[in-house]
C-alpha cells in the first residue's frame, strides 16, 4: 500500500536491520491488510459457536464458556487453552512449569492436541490431580472446533512458535493470547 511504502521510505537512514532489505525489494514488495473484511467469519457471524457475539453485546461469549464448562466438568472460572501438538516442541513443558501457579489461581485448563505416551500420561495426572480445574480434548481438532474452544476461552497460552496464527484467530473471538 503507498501508506507502507511511504513509511518505509521516511524511515530510510534510520536502518535497524530489515529496511535495507525492503529498500533494495521496494518495486516487489506488496502489502496484505489483515481482516480488513468484515465478512471474515468471527463470534458475530459464526453458525459453529454455541452462541454468537460481539464487541458491543459479549452475552454471547458467557453462554459459550458455560456450554463448554458443563460439558468438560469445568467450574466456571476464567478459562484458560493449550492448543497444540503435544511433543517438546510445542511449549507443554512450559505449562507444566506454571500448571501449580495457574491451579492456586483456581483457573481452568483446557488441552486441546495429541502426543505420544509420554506426554499423554503427563496430562492424565493433571487431570486427576487438578479434577474439576483441566480437561483434556485428545484430538487434533478441526477448524470449526477451534473456533467453538476459543469462543469459550479467556487465554490462550502459546508457549511455543505457532504457525497456524491462532493468536489472530483468538482475538478475533474475544481470547488473550499469551
Amino acid at each position: 500500500s503507498d501508506s507502507v511504502r511511504k513509511n518505509i521510505e521516511n524511515n530510510r537512514g534510520k536502518d535497524i536491520g530489515m529496511e535495507g532489505v525492503l529498500f533494495d525489494k521496494m518495486d516487489r514488495l506488496h502489502t496484505l491488510r489483515v481482516h480488513s473484511d468484515n465478512k471474515v467469519l468471527g463470534p458475530d457471524n459464526d453458525d459453529a459457536i454455541t452462541a454468537q457475539y460481539s464487541v458491543a453485546n459479549m452475552a454471547g461469549k458467557n453462554r459459550c464458556k458455560s456450554h463448554f464448562a458443563r460439558k468438560f466438568g469445568l467450574k466456571k472460572n476464567p478459562l484458560v487453552t493449550f492448543i497444540g501438538d503435544l511433543d517438546a516442541n510445542s511449549g507443554i513443558d512450559l505449562v507444566n512449569d506454571i500448571l501449580d501457579d495457574l491451579m492456586d489461581r483456581d483457573i481452568s485448563l483446557l488441552i486441546v492436541g495429541k502426543g505420544n505416551a509420554t506426554y499423554n500420561h503427563a496430562i492424565e495426572s493433571w487431570k486427576n490431580e487438578f479434577a474439576g480445574n483441566i480437561a483434556w480434548i485428545n484430538e487434533i481438532p478441526a477448524e470449526d472446533k477451534i473456533r467453538r474452544i476459543l469462543s469459550a476461552a479467556d487465554i490462550l497460552l502459546i508457549p511455543a512458535k505457532d504457525d497456524r496464527n491462532l493468536h489472530t484467530l483468538a482475538m478475533r473471538y474475544g481470547c488473550i493470547p499469551v
